[in-house]
């Protein structure tokens, strides 16, 4: 019995080691975007060339995108399970995408709202679902910044979840529900 508890609590700090790491990159990516996502959020696309010369934005290039794409963030993976994995890697996507964009328009002179990217709203889309995302206003000041902070508060969610053990709870309620359910209809014999 003490080796099961002392192999739980193994793996829950294996998992709280993962769970800050990740979030630790979150704050990363958010840091060096967080100029972008103010430009998109508090200025409208006719004043986006002339602020962005005041907010001096590094582009996602060079030395910057090694600093923010860490292969080690892969070995947390098993940890945090592929749900919150994939919240996760869709985040970063965002967040590279949305830069990239912001990049792209700079260099030709002609920075184009956030929104118009087909790529970015399916992302969005994806994360917030359509129902959710249907529900915003794409081309009101803000909303960027609401976005990001709805995805990051997922993750959260799924964070909590995964640290309280309520996933895990609920998996064992379940799957001791399909039990007794076989055992009550007489597909499994009783001893």
């Amino acid at each position: 019995m003490s080796h099961m508890a002392s192999s739980n609590q193994k793996l829950l700090d294996k998992q709280m080691i993962a769970v800050d790491e990740i979030w630790k990159h979150i704050i990363q990516l958010r840091n060096f975007t967080s100029p972008t996502v103010l430009l998109y959020s508090a200025y409208l696309p006719e004043e986006y060339m002339a602020v962005s010369n005041v907010l001096k934005i590094e582009p996602l290039a060079g030395e910057n995108i090694g600093k923010l794409t860490h292969v080690e963030y892969e070995l947390h993976r098993p940890y945090i399970g592929e749900y919150i994995w994939s919240l996760y890697s869709l985040y970063r996507s965002f967040q590279f995408r949305l830069q990239y964009r912001f990049d792209e328009g700079k260099l030709s002179n002609e920075i184009k709202p956030w929104y118009s990217d087909k790529l970015l709203m399916k992302m969005v889309n994806n994360f917030l679902g359509e129902e959710e995302a249907g529900k915003l206003d794409f081309t009101e000041l803000g909303t960027l910044n609401e976005v990001v902070g709805r995805m990051e508060h997922q993750i959260i969610i799924e964070f909590d979840k995964l640290i309280s053990g309520s996933n895990f709870s609920q998996k064992n309620i379940q799957e001791a529900r399909k039990l007794l359910d076989l055992v009550n209809s007489g597909n499994i014999q009783k001893n």
